[in-house]
């Protein structure tokens, strides 16, 4: 007589994310390293899953990883589980320190460490469900901070998702440019970058930052600086403002770093309007989902 099914049936945490991690990443290295197993093992339980469940989650070929179609209607279930699971154990974190709540760890970049990340701090002070420890990186290293675990979650702008990591957008940060209040007085309104042909774009190393590198120098080509001559530096704020207050250098910031200047440094809308988005990322969709209500917040403020 056969067993009945259901009682064959006892799916375990592993398995879930096992679905989830390749589900999503659909690339077994990638999904491997995010679950901190190696390959062989993630393969070694997939195959054991699949024979519990008898029948294939994935599908492996030329064109790579695919999901079976018993894989596809499955995945939202998994991921629905195993959300429910995080959200679960955040929360009794949280009961079991009411005090402080579940600490969570947010690597932000300098773009986000003048206001928004004070913002926050500021906003969750009495909020028993969160308890945010800001660290503050380089530009750039938002993204590794978290993939290498050393944060919970990342907030910059023009983020690249990598080693699995996912990105999602929060909202548009309009950008100004920054200058010495002898080249572009404060209040001065939308600027023309035609009228900064013969300074200097400050702008952090290309390498520290690809992406966020090519944004700033794509915006300046788009209004007329085809050859912008820059200044490379690892980071705008502190010891390089005297480069912008000599009226030398100007640099393209978000508005929020712009609000956190000295006296003698402007910042003025850029004309046509130029944005670069707000971004969050986490080493996997479904922590990012774990923390919605916390990604709501922030893009709200």
């Amino acid at each position: 007589m056969r067993t009945p099914y259901h009682q064959l049936m006892r799916t375990t945490r592993r398995q879930l994310e096992i679905l989830v991690g390749l589900g999503e990443d659909l690339h077994f290295s990638r999904a491997a390293n995010r679950l901190d197993i190696a390959q062989p093992t993630l393969s070694k339980e997939l195959r054991r899953f699949e024979k519990q469940l008898t029948f294939s989650l994935f599908t492996r070929g030329p064109n790579g990883t695919r999901l079976t179609p018993q894989g596809e209607r499955l995945l939202p279930h998994a991921q629905e589980a195993l959300g429910a699971i995080v959200e679960f154990e955040r929360q009794a974190r949280a009961e079991a320190e009411p005090e402080t709540g579940a600490q969570i760890r947010i690597a932000v970049s300098p773009s986000v460490a003048n206001r928004l990340a004070p913002a926050i701090l500021r906003r969750v002070d009495h909020e028993p469900r969160w308890n945010p420890v800001i660290v503050e990186v380089n530009t750039g290293a938002v993204v590794d901070t978290v993939a290498h675990g050393d944060a919970d979650i990342g907030i910059g702008h023009c983020l690249q998702p990598v080693g699995g990591a996912h990105v999602t957008t929060l909202r548009e940060d309009r950008m100004v440019v920054v200058t010495s209040t002898d080249v572009l007085p404060h209040g001065h309104g939308p600027v023309d970058l035609s009228m900064l042909t013969d300074m200097s774009l400050l702008i952090w190393e290309r390498r520290s930052d690809p992406v966020y590198f090519d944004t700033i120098m794509s915006i300046c080509r788009d209004r007329g600086m085809q050859h912008a001559p820059h200044l490379s530096t690892t980071r705008i704020a502190g010891t390089h403002y005297y480069l912008l207050e000599e009226g030398t250098a100007f640099a393209i910031v978000p508005e929020d770093f712009g609000l956190f200047l000295p006296d003698s440094i402007s910042a003025n809308p850029l004309t046509p309007e130029a944005t670069v988005p707000l971004q969050a990322v986490a080493r996997s969709g479904l922590a990012l989902r774990s923390y919605a209500e916390l990604m709501e917040l922030i893009a709200s403020l």
